[in-house]
């Protein structure tokens, strides 16, 4: 029933979709910064600071503050456009229940107390919004997590197994 009432609410959050989009191209933004930013750390010290090459660590901490600024860069771009694409999102469910609760039946409004239809409903279309707002956030998380397996597969197959043991059980927390 959950998953249902989910698919329907993506489908009004996708009615935005360049917000969306935006959001998701910040989220994809900062995943690749924040895993080239180890690999980058990897090369200052395994190839400047202990073989002493000085020449070399300046242009490495060059690309190491140019990740960390898309990093920042792709943050900011998930934050804002998801917050939009959320608001725009919980205005259209808004709108579409206050539609429907002019429509309904004046029986039905001497029953029950309209401040308090109001009331609960709006809380609910926030926290809808709230659990939209935060799907790029959850979808980025999910997609690190995939990536930084697999390159710790590439460096350490040992480590990387043992961690992807550990995969269904943060999937099931």
């Amino acid at each position: 029933m959950a998953i249902k009432h989910l698919r329907r609410l993506l489908k009004i959050y996708v009615l935005r979709p360049r917000l969306v989009a935006l959001a998701f191209a910040g989220a994809g933004l900062a995943i690749a910064a924040q895993v080239a930013i180890p690999l980058i750390m990897r090369e200052v010290i395994d190839r400047s600071i202990r073989t002493g090459d000085a020449d070399r660590l300046i242009p490495l901490v060059g690309v190491f503050f140019a990740a960390a600024i898309v990093r920042a860069t792709g943050i900011y771009l998930r934050k804002i456009y998801a917050a939009r694409a959320e608001v725009a999102t919980e205005t259209l469910l808004r709108s579409q229940l206050y539609d429907h609760v002019h429509a309904l039946d004046m029986a039905y409004h001497e029953q029950m107390a309209t401040g308090q239809l109001m009331s609960r409903a709006s809380s609910d279309l926030q926290q809808m919004g709230n659990t939209l707002g935060a799907f790029p956030f959850f979808l980025a998380t999910y997609l690190y997590l995939l990536i930084v397996s697999g390159i710790l597969l590439f460096i350490d197959l040992p480590l990387g197994a043992a961690l992807l043991t550990t995969l269904p059980l943060m999937g099931y927390m």
